[in-house]
């Protein structure tokens, strides 16, 4: 009797330590994969715990294909690191189901169509880096959801359409680089709200219309480039604003009017571009402007 109560009870412990005992685990929904069986997910020839694998880091693996849709399983993710391969095909729209993802780098691959709105639903997420891919269509509003972003890299994609206005939201937002897509349309008046903002890169695109005001309420910017759009209008006086900024570079716009006296107030600017533009100022009052400058070693003012 002793014996069979002993028993018993390592039977128990058994059952605790090891999921099973004529039980299903539910803390993987029951998922089954081919290759991998249960609570497991095949990613290129791998099998991952659904939920213990809380991290993937294979960039420079040389993987090759397809982002595999049942990666949206691994729903105890991290932060996920795949840049740096020969990744081709789309974004998964399952990757949305990750929602304790903090850090995404798709960076550096191949990948093709749209950014997935489902990307929108990863509201822990604080890096998003998709930069130097084939990406395609509209940036998606939905990811104004964003609302713990700190470093968004879009750059070096064939993205077009507008800046959507819900970008406002990201207000923990410090760097934000989409430079080289074929962006248009106007420069989002709620770009003023992105106040953690340092650095801001929206050069080589379409963008038109003029640089709204309101990018003078991002104090701690100090890194602003609108080089290589078309676009117009006078530079705000607001801009001056920006005590912090070391570099400016608004090259090859159709920017026109005087240079606000405002910029003299820029006394850590390092790298001040103004050239291929129409400005209408006598050379003498822009060297008063830039006098108080004292920290400037790069000035490009030509072609005006």
């Amino acid at each position: 009797m002793q014996f069979y109560i002993k028993y018993l009870i390592n039977l128990a412990l058994t059952c605790l330590i090891f999921v099973g005992c004529g039980q299903e685990n539910e803390g993987c929904d029951n998922y089954v994969d081919d290759a991998c069986g249960e609570c497991s997910v095949n990613l290129w020839g791998e099998c991952y715990d659904i939920d213990k694998t809380t991290g993937l880091v294979l960039y420079f693996n040389q993987l090759k294909g397809e982002i595999p849709s049942s990666i949206g399983n691994l729903k105890n993710l991290t932060y996920l690191f795949l840049n740096d391969n020969e990744l081709t095909g789309k974004i998964p729209e399952s990757i949305g189901n990750l929602k304790n993802l903090a850090y995404l780098k798709l960076s550096n691959n191949k990948l093709s169509g749209n950014i997935p709105e489902s990307i929108g639903s990863l509201e822990k997420l604080e890096t998003l880096q998709l930069e130097n891919n084939e990406l395609v269509g509209k940036i998606p509003a939905a990811i104004g959801n964003l609302e713990n972003l700190t470093s968004l890299k879009l750059f070096n994609n064939n993205l077009l359409g507008e800046i959507p206005s819900s970008i406002g939201n990201l207000i923990h937002l410090q760097k934000m680089y989409l430079t080289n897509n074929q962006i248009s349309g106007q420069i989002p008046e709620q770009i003023g709200q992105l106040i953690s903002l340092k650095k801001l890169r929206l050069n080589k695109n379409n963008l038109s219309g003029s640089i709204p005001p309101t990018i003078g309420q991002l104090i701690n910017l100090d890194d602003l480039q609108l080089d290589e759009n078309s676009l117009s209008g006078l530079i705000p006086d607001e801009i001056g604003r920006l005590i912090n900024l070391r570099i400016l570079d608004i090259d090859s716009n159709r920017l026109t009017g005087k240079i606000p006296k405002s910029l003299g107030n820029l006394t850590k600017m390092h790298d001040l571009d103004l050239n291929n533009n129409q400005f209408q100022d006598d050379i003498s009052n822009v060297f008063n402007i830039l006098f108080s400058m004292v920290e400037l070693e790069q000035l490009s003012i030509h072609d005006n």
